[in-house]
């Protein structure tokens, strides 16, 4: 029963998070999978005439290995962002807002794959002797797919950031102007006093002859 709860709870804390964070969370996902699919596909002839094969290379595989790193790496970075967030664990002090972290991540991400995409369909890449066709793999595309949500998150992410600063200094001027409006109320009531204690010192100010003229 207890580990129904506790899955049922975490089940629960999922559906909590925001939109953004959960198309964050998804897009990181698909990005981390589709590095392990097919990226660029070409046909390796074995001999001159029949005999061929199909090469198939995911991300981390080819000349361009390098580029599958670093989108991987920049989506693992994003996801570990929403797991701390969804644990409430202390972030890292990084530069910048974390909607921006994210925005920076994938769109660098989403630029290297757009270059990558234009090199496996303008020319056929020779990593061996002798190949024929070849072309783009649908992997690089549902990482294309991933990084667009990622960035569709990270600016959500930053609207309901902004959103939330502008109510919270709504609310700060709102109790900044409390004193002035106690003070503005409590200068009639100061006023009659000081009015009163004038009217005090000239009755005082013409008893005083009266009295020496008495005397």
């Amino acid at each position: 029963m207890q580990k129904f709860s506790s899955k049922r709870k975490i089940g629960e804390r999922l559906l909590d998070l925001s939109l953004d964070q959960k198309l964050i969370g998804i897009g990181s996902i698909i990005v981390l999978i589709s590095t392990y699919l097919p990226w660029y596909t070409y046909g390796q002839l074995l001999d001159d005439i029949v005999k061929s094969k199909t090469v198939v290379l995911n991300a981390f595989s080819g000349d361009t290995f390098i580029i599958g790193y670093i989108v991987f790496l920049f989506a693992l970075l994003s996801l570990i962002h929403i797991i701390l967030d969804f644990l409430n664990l202390p972030l890292p002090r990084l530069p910048g807002s974390e909607p921006v972290r994210h925005i920076f991540l994938a769109g660098e991400s989403l630029f290297l794959l757009i270059i990558l995409l234009i090199i496996f369909n303008s020319y056929e890449l020779s990593f061996s002797r002798g190949y024929s066709d070849g072309g783009a793999g649908f992997g690089i595309f549902i990482a294309i797919i991933g990084e667009i949500l990622i960035l569709v998150g990270g600016r959500l992410f930053s609207i309901t950031e902004k959103r939330q600063e502008k109510q919270l200094e709504k609310q700060s001027d709102k109790f900044a102007h409390f004193p002035t409006e106690t003070k503005a109320s409590h200068t009639p009531n100061s006023n009659i006093k000081s009015e009163q204690d004038k009217d005090e010192n000239k009755e005082e100010e013409e008893e005083d002859p009266r009295m020496k003229m008495n005397f």
